[in-house]
């Protein structure tokens, strides 16, 4: 069993600055088949992730907080509890268009 707390992990900034994130488990630590990492991420208000794609599936989880996101050539508003399911190597981005931030947590997929 492995418990992390995402408050001990030092955030890190990534995508250009937009996105505050703390990995709180990798595949090499977790020794996982099924998942790269797991990161607890927080998006400012009036901030965007850029637009970005990867080679391998990711779900995005609102915690808190409200954007609008982009998969692809489509665009959604996304809201707390959601789950947006990220195929492999598809451009995607996320807009906070609240004045609160977004917490989610990201969850991105061994290929």
């Amino acid at each position: 069993m492995i418990i992390k707390n995402a408050r001990d992990v030092v955030p890190v900034p990534m995508h250009g600055g937009t996105c505050i994130v703390r990995r709180v488990l990798e595949v090499e630590e977790a020794k996982s088949r099924a998942f790269r990492f797991v990161d607890f991420d927080i998006v400012q208000p009036g901030i965007a992730i850029e637009p970005h794609a990867h080679p391998y599936e990711e779900i995005y989880i609102i915690v808190k907080g409200r954007g609008a996101m982009r998969v692809g050539g489509e665009e959604k508003d996304v809201n707390q509890d959601d789950l947006i399911y990220i195929p492999p190597n598809e451009v995607h981005s996320l807009a906070n268009t609240s004045k609160t931030p977004i917490n989610l947590i990201v969850v991105a997929a061994v290929t």
